[in-house]
């Protein structure tokens, strides 16, 4: 399988999980991948923990850009009620303990709910797309650049749940500023720290296989950020 052909799937695991997770269970989730044919259940599985930390924001702006496959598309609605003759009987029940309503009033309930999210997703997808930052700044952005948002979301997730995570984090209370890849820098009194760090993950990107390289790239593009926040506390 291609490099494209992975990241084809795992964004399809993805729609699935995020558009179905808060009304069924990790187990259905998981064999109802399976049953589109998409991946097995432990791969599934994998990829949903990856992004089990993901914020209600960064889920939003994925749904916004990502352009859903038919089948899926259709498969999800099926099981959300909004086609509910063709619910199919083949996809395995949930636990039995599972608390989920399921009765009439919900269904629907859950179906207007859906219609309001895809007109939410449509709107963001206006070319005047917005997302409102934590200082309350207007970040524009323009759907041409996708491909970019995409790369430093990985290098974001990377930070946030991955390699950066394990390294840098010495609890789950500590923001990325004050980790040891920012903390470093400033005891220093410079951002040399970051960029030579930065410097040395591209270099070495260059003997390794093309899936740690681009891990190593990410790292790079968050030592380059830890850079710039140290730069930007400089009052120089």
């Amino acid at each position: 399988m291609t490099e494209e052909e992975k990241q084809i799937r795992k964004e399809r695991v993805l729609y699935i999980y995020f558009k179905l997770k808060e009304k069924k269970s990790k187990v259905f989730i998981e064999l109802f991948i399976k049953k589109q044919g998409i991946t097995s259940e432990s791969t599934a599985r994998r990829i949903i923990t990856d992004v089990a930390n993901w914020k209600q924001g960064e889920i939003d702006l994925f749904l916004a850009i990502y352009t859903p496959v038919k089948s899926d598309s259709e498969a999800i609605d099926d099981v959300l009620g909004l086609n509910a003759s063709k619910i199919s009987n083949e996809i395995a029940e949930e636990p039995k303990n599972d608390d989920k309503l399921k009765d009439d009033e919900i269904i629907n309930e859950l179906a207007a709910k859906n219609q309001e999210l895809q007109k939410y997703k449509n709107d963001l997808k206006d070319d005047r797309l917005k997302l409102l930052s934590d200082n309350a700044n207007v970040i524009e952005l323009n759907p041409k650049y996708d491909s970019l948002y995409k790369v430093l979301l990985a290098a974001h997730n990377q930070a946030g749940n991955g390699k950066g995570k394990e390294r840098h984090q010495l609890n789950d209370e500590e923001p990325f500023e004050n980790q040891k890849i920012c903390e470093i820098s400033r005891r220093l009194g410079s951002n040399d720290y970051n960029l030579g760090q930065a410097v040395k993950k591209i270099y070495e990107s260059k003997r390794l296989p093309k899936d740690r390289a681009i891990s190593e790239l990410l790292g790079a593009i968050n030592y380059i950020a830890a850079g710039i926040i140290i730069l930007e506390e400089s009052k120089e």
